[in-house]
């Protein structure tokens, strides 16, 4: 997460045939052979692939030999032009008008400075819609960044306007259809659209985020049809270690992902991040048998849905131990450790993730968002994931839904009282006078959304900040935009007990300053764009 550059990530190929004409290129694939700790399992990915390629092939040719190559390619056109059709029918749904949502992730990995995603959606009259990423903060020094590659269009940054799409559509076939109705604004150098040479490798945590703040200005517009703020993918964790009598390595990957929000009627899924629900956990028995690792844990989460008349998705709790001097620990893409997931509706927030280790002494040590780990032999390593928002107010819940969560394990009488007001037994039978006195004196008025405290204590600091900020970051060239945005910040944190207008124009002055001691003497013109500067 850390690399700041693209050649920190790997080796970089330009676009080469790995098979030419039927043939392997040993050469190029020897390539990845010898720059990979498991060049066996990795050959039997790309083979599983490369079978797959060729059956579209020969199945693909045999369309053409049946029905012949213009009839082929009539059809597929007529498939992209009648998903686009089905696809404006589904927009036109959208009320007209323009609606915006900020997500954040909560540091860049480098720093406790946030990472600010703005979109603005705007629906049409005619089935199309814009999102528009401008005041998205800029590209930074880690890998979140998301390059287009100078492309006007990219699947991950419409993501949650396509599920929205084929969830909602009927008969919709999954093309570049979909895609014909969206327009994109992206603002260069910046975080969504990014620029050489800056690091990309965990760029699909962005999309994640990304399709966050879709769904936030989704439920500005059509509540009823989208879910709330979903905990997201917490982590992915790698476990490295010696192949016991064998010179290779073994590799596990696993992912820990949070609850999804509530909404369209249903409560969250648990543990599953939207996004990437095809992502599937090694079954603990595979995990032990592969690798020399005891898993202590592998469960749901109690008591950390956001509450909500439709609560959202609990998050998965995992622990193990690793039995092996030689193990390394990777977490890739760690987050919503201090930002929820966003209760929509009157719902209340998810909550947030953590990462500690029992080590050897019986003191626990909160390793935070580090992203490799060299565990002790007795060392236990903890994750929690947060769980997903809620949508609508938690004291308009069904009773027996909550206590049915009482009898699985996953909700405390306590938060059943306290969060949604309903009183059970041990047995887990409603107490119906009890909880309609507790729900008397509950407070049924709410927001449109609840960030949760994490965002909620930033935004009441820093609220005005952002804007006034991204207005003038673009004078400033793309490499130390970072640098001056994370300087004011820093200047204000020191400066000012309270943040006004008047203190963000005389931080942005102090950096300005400071600017002028990289440039030429008496000016900036080597760190501004050109003709810009005062």
């Amino acid at each position: 997460m850390r690399n700041h550059e693209i050649f920190q990530e790997g080796i970089r190929l330009r676009p080469t045939k790995l098979v030419r004409q039927g043939e392997l290129n040993e050469d190029v694939w020897n390539i990845f052979a010898d720059n990979s700790r498991i060049p066996e399992l990795n050959w039997g990915d790309i083979s599983a692939m490369l079978s797959a390629l060729k059956v579209g092939d020969r199945r693909i040719h045999g369309l053409i030999e049946r029905h012949g190559l213009d009839a082929v390619q009539e059809s597929m056109y007529r498939t992209l032009d009648n998903t686009e059709a089905l696809t404006r029918q589904v927009l036109a749904e959208i009320p007209v008008g323009s609606y915006s949502f900020t997500e954040y992730f909560e540091d860049d990995y480098v720093s406790d400075l946030p990472v600010r995603i703005q979109v603005e959606l705007t629906v049409r009259d005619d089935g199309t819609v814009g999102l528009d990423f401008s005041g998205s903060d800029p590209q930074v020094r880690a890998a979140i960044n998301l390059p287009t590659g100078g492309n006007r269009h990219h699947p991950f940054l419409c993501l949650g306007l396509v599920n929205f799409v084929v969830t909602h559509g009927h008969g919709l076939h999954y093309n570049g259809g979909i895609h014909r109705c969206i327009d994109l604004t992206m603002p260069e150098h910046s975080v969504v659209n990014s620029s050489y040479p800056a690091a990309c490798g965990m760029r699909f945590s962005t999309a994640c985020r990304i399709q966050e703040a879709v769904l936030g200005a989704l439920n500005k517009a059509v509540p009823q049809l989208v879910p709330a703020g979903g905990a997201d993918q917490s982590v992915i964790t790698y476990i490295s270690t010696s192949e016991l009598g064998k010179p290779g390595r073994v590799v596990v990957a696993n992912p820990v992902q949070g609850g999804s929000g509530g909404g369209m009627n249903l409560d969250g899924e648990s543990a599953v991040n939207l996004a990437a629900a095809f992502l599937r956990s090694v079954p603990v028995e595979v995990l032990e048998a592969e690798c020399p690792v005891t898993v202590h844990a592998l469960r749901l989460r109690p008591d950390s849905e956001g509450a909500g008349r439709l609560r959202g998705g609990f998050g998965l709790e995992y622990a193990l131990q690793v039995h092996h001097p030689d193990a390394v620990f990777v977490m890739r893409g760690q987050d919503r450790h201090r930002f929820s997931g966003f209760g929509a509706d009157g719902g209340q927030a998810g909550t947030t993730a953590k990462c500690t280790v029992a080590v050897e002494d019986g003191s626990l040590l909160d390793i935070g968002k580090d992203s490799v780990y060299g565990p002790g032999p007795a060392d236990v390593i903890h994750f929690v994931s947060g769980g997903g928002g809620g949508q609508g107010p938690a004291v308009d819940r069904e009773p027996q839904s909550v206590a049915d969560d009482f009898f699985d394990g996953l909700v405390s009488a306590e938060r059943a009282r306290d969060a949604y007001g309903v009183v059970v037994d041990q047995a887990g039978d409603v107490d119906t006078a009890a909880t309609a006195a507790a729900r008397a004196g509950m407070d049924a008025r709410h927001g449109q959304f609840d960030y949760g405290p994490g965002r909620t204590g930033w935004e009441a600091r820093y609220g005005d900040v952002a804007d006034r900020v991204a207005e003038w970051l673009p004078r400033l060239h793309p490499s130390v935009r970072r640098w001056a945005q994370a300087s004011i910040y820093a200047h204000l944190d020191a400066t000012a007990d309270t943040v006004t207008g008047k203190e963000i124009d005389a931080a942005i002055a102090a950096v300005e300053r400071g600017l002028q001691a990289f440039g030429p003497p008496g000016s900036t013109e080597s760190l501004y764009l050109p003709n810009t500067a005062d």
